[in-house]
């Protein structure tokens, strides 16, 4: 899927995990591989970073 794919980003908190896929994703230009935890993303999103979130309001 991630030869298709015009973009890849994977976020993977354990380290282990994020060296294999790191190793087996080189070759390919369109894949990030994120260190991190999905919980750190949503308390520091970065500076250009959209963030959608749903409101009971509407």
């Amino acid at each position: 899927m991630a030869r298709v794919a015009e973009s890849v980003v994977s976020i993977e908190p354990n380290l282990h995990c994020d060296n294999q896929l790191a190793e087996k994703s080189r070759a390919l230009p369109n894949v990030t591989a994120l260190n991190v935890a999905a919980e750190f993303l949503a308390q520091h999103p970065p500076p250009d970073a959209v963030t959608l979130q749903s409101s009971e309001e509407w």
